[in-house]
């Protein structure tokens, strides 16, 4: 059966978006040049408010944006739209993995390994 996909997707020397990335909006500028401290100020004045207070918050179009993202998040227990405030605050956490003796092990020793690991990922996802 012939392969329908062409082996290279892109041709070399040909650009396929000229103008490159679109810019960002002023206001997404904006937020970018708060410094960690800013921000931080920022999360304690919308975070120490009461909750009922969020829905009307008094400040900046960037302090009811905040409460509006924090006030959604209180009500439906979902808060993923704070990660990139969080990660920008404390740092993003590492995915690390680490990775030990492996030069030393046979291939049959690896697979082994790694089929012993794939079945302790299973049982953990069973809990």
């Amino acid at each position: 059966m012939a392969n329908p996909r062409p082996k290279h997707k892109f041709k070399k020397g040909v650009v396929t978006n000229p103008n490159g990335r679109p810019p960002d909006p002023p206001e997404l500028k904006e937020i970018k040049k708060l410094t960690k401290g800013e921000l931080a100020i920022l999360f304690n004045k919308v975070l120490h408010s009461k909750p009922d207070e969020l829905n009307n918050f008094n400040g900046t179009v960037l302090e009811k944006w905040l409460a509006s993202i924090v006030f959604h998040g209180i009500k439906s227990g979902d808060f993923s739209r704070l990660h990139p405030f969080i990660d920008r605050l404390l740092g993003k956490v590492p995915d690390k993995i680490e990775v030990s003796e492996v030069e030393s092990m046979s291939d049959e020793d690896l697979l082994q390994a790694a089929e012993e690991a794939l079945l302790n990922m299973r049982e953990k996802l069973k809990k």
